[in-house]
């Protein structure tokens, strides 16, 4: 006798369920959270790269933006070209003397100091992102310094366009140095307060932020 094989039954279909309104819309910020941390994660990874490639720490990083936000920035291309400059006004801080290696943060952030140039007294603000000294019209004016008429480049400054020319400072006294035979930018037109920038700080060794003060060499 031919046995009877009985066909297994089916398993019960699962009811699709729609997705309502309140579903999709948790899923779209679930979906949206997740795309966030991505950007995080990959975002504190190109800051860690970066950081590290210039040799900070976050909070030398910090110190470095809170120098930064106010301050004049001056590029100084190869090419003698175009050289951003962004004026800023002077603060009311008095700034520190010729000798001092240690300079308190003034109440708009940034660093100020006096240095010696060619014997006058000069106020600089202390700019580690600019490339050269950089002089203001009034003070070059003042030390009698006149730049190479030869070598010009165009500036833009927040009193609108200047032009800058080239010159060599003979002697800058600052942090208890002397300094030799140093290459400026002289604007032709005031943007409120010179630049001390790293042809010069490189020159006086190191310089570090220790919380409100900025110790120079």
């Amino acid at each position: 006798m031919t046995p009877i094989i009985a066909d297994a039954p089916e398993p019960p279909r699962r009811r699709r369920l729609r997705p309502t309104a309140e579903m999709l819309r948790r899923a779209a910020r679930r979906a949206d959270i997740a795309r966030k941390l991505r950007r995080r994660d990959v975002s504190a990874l190109l800051c860690g790269i970066a950081l590290g490639a210039a040799g900070l720490t976050m909070p030398r990083a910090l110190d470095r933006h809170a120098q930064h936000r106010a301050r004049a920035a001056v590029a100084a291309p190869a090419d003698l070209s175009a050289l951003p400059v962004v004026a800023t006004a002077p603060a009311p801080d008095a700034p520190a003397s010729p000798a001092a290696r240690t300079l308190p943060r003034a109440s708009d952030g940034l660093f100020y100091a006096t240095a010696l140039v060619n014997g006058q007294p000069v106020r600089f603000l202390v700019d580690t992102g600019a490339s050269v000294v950089t002089l203001t019209a009034r003070d070059a004016r003042r030390l009698e310094i006149v730049p190479d008429s030869r070598a010009t480049g165009s500036a833009d400054t927040a009193n609108g366009r200047a032009v800058f020319g080239w010159t060599k400072i003979d002697t800058v006294e600052l942090a208890g140095r002397r300094i030799e035979d140093v290459r400026a930018a002289v604007l032709d037109k005031d943007a409120g307060v010179s630049l001390l920038g790293q042809n010069l700080l490189a020159r006086l060794g190191p310089v570090r932020i220790e919380q409100d003060r900025l110790v120079l060499g």
